[in-house]
């Protein structure tokens, strides 16, 4: 096998795992179908007005609630960035509910894990929310994607390399007993 015959290779499988890793968690289809003009604030404020329609949105899990025959995840609301990732709760716009016919385990579906979820809007409902009520608009999921939790991204040692015994700035700190 020629080196030249390798590289081409090499150059298409890295360049196929970089197109894979650049994919959006909902599907073409959905996204071609959902209306970028329906933004969460502005469904929230009359959801009726706008039965049917498909969005995507995404955010926080606060709670999920298992019925009979269906699961509502109820959501604190954020931006989605370019990848269709929720971006920080400190940025919420409200809440809602997705409404599925499936079973979501409430141990996989836990309180602060983030969603992005494809669907259409059934309506609003009404629910106490501290010492009020608070109109939840709803979602019918067509598709649901669950984000890995965020990992830490705080350095620990910000003037040290985590590799033993090597660093830039002088020897590694003392060990913490």
């Amino acid at each position: 096998m020629s080196s030249a015959y390798f590289v081409r290779v090499m150059g298409l499988v890295i360049l196929a795992a970089w197109l894979a890793g650049c994919a959006y968690p909902i599907s073409n289809e959905l996204q071609r179908e959902a209306s970028p003009k329906l933004p969460f604030p502005l469904v929230k404020q009359a959801p009726n007005d706008y039965l049917g329609a498909t969005v995507i949105w995404g955010g926080f899990i606060l709670n999920t609630v298992n019925y009979q025959d269906s699961t509502d995840l109820i959501i604190l609301e954020t931006q989605l960035d370019y990848t269709q990732e929720p971006t920080a709760a400190r940025h919420s716009r409200g809440r809602f509910i997705i409404r599925s016919r499936n079973f979501l385990d409430p141990e996989i579906y836990k309180p602060g894990l983030r969603v992005t979820v494809a669907g259409k809007i059934l309506g609003s409902q009404s629910e106490p929310l501290d010492q009020g009520q608070y109109t939840y608009p709803i979602l019918s999921v067509k598709q649901l994607y669950l984000w890995r939790a965020q990992r830490d991204r705080v350095n620990r040692h910000p003037y040290y390399n985590n590799w033993p015994g090597f660093n830039w700035w002088g020897p590694p700190p003392p060990p913490r007993w």
